[in-house]
């Protein structure tokens, strides 16, 4: 493996992780819109 290759790969990595912070950040933001929508229901 170079130094490319390696650099090329952290790249990467680091994308993935930005994505799945982004994912993580929405997952939570419908969950508790959700939890709103039954509370406001409910009430």
């Amino acid at each position: 493996m170079n130094d490319e290759q390696v650099e090329k790969i952290l790249k990467e990595l680091r994308d993935i992780r930005g994505v799945m912070n982004k994912a993580y950040q929405l997952f939570w933001a419908a969950s508790l819109l959700l939890l709103l929508i039954l509370i406001v229901n409910f009430i």
